[in-house]
């Protein structure tokens, strides 16, 4: 028997949005608790009441190329980059809101939007998708250390004005309030942090 799908999310409100993702998928998948409130980070199974023996929602991953990818070979579908901007816009800002960030150094009226990943070509392919918008931004490697072992990560950093301020009108993140980040960012002296000259190209 094959175990479920899972999902997991610090945020409730990503979770009722996968929830009512599931249900234009089909009325019959559920997103169900495994584990209790008191064990860390939500952890939802992806239920298919059709079945017993096969879960479609896995059938849908694999439809995607999607399943069964760890952390390092994640990529943005194809299928994504042959969508309109709206589209793309919906799937940046909860892509965003799952992996990403935007908020104001401490102590600075800095701001800077970024979105993190162990995957080389998902930080690309958010790049590339970025510059539909007219969104420039940079990629810098990070090292993560856990106990004695060291990861490299990505991340995709906007922290231009002009590009802070298209990112949060045209895409913004969801469940996140920008709107102080947006007043630092049009009311004040506020400088670029880093270099953001480079259009990405598509991996």
């Amino acid at each position: 028997k094959e175990s479920c799908p899972t999902f997991t999310n610090t945020n409730p409100a990503l979770a009722l949005l996968f929830q009512a993702c599931l249900e234009g998928l089909g009325k019959q998948y559920e997103l169900a608790r495994r584990n209790p409130a008191r064990e860390g980070a939500p952890m939802y199974a992806v239920l298919d009441s059709r079945s017993r023996k096969r879960n479609g929602f896995i059938e849908w991953c694999e439809q995607w190329d999607i399943r069964w990818v760890g952390s390092r070979d994640k990529c943005i579908p194809d299928e994504v980059f042959r969508q309109p901007l709206d589209v793309i816009a919906t799937f940046l800002n909860t892509l965003y809101a799952c992996d990403g960030w935007g908020y104001i150094k401490s102590g600075d009226e800095q701001v800077q939007i970024g979105y993190g990943t162990a995957s080389i070509t998902l930080a690309r392919d958010v790049q590339h998708l970025l510059a539909r918008f007219g969104i420039l931004s940079y990629l810098r490697e990070r090292e993560h250390v856990r106990g004695d072992k060291v990861f490299i990560g990505y991340e995709v950093d906007i922290d231009s004005k002009h590009h802070v301020e298209k990112f949060i009108d045209e895409i913004g993140i969801y469940g996140k309030d920008l709107s102080q980040v947006r007043e630092i960012v049009r009311d004040s002296d506020w400088r670029c942090i880093g270099s953001d000259d480079v259009i990405p190209k598509r991996s």
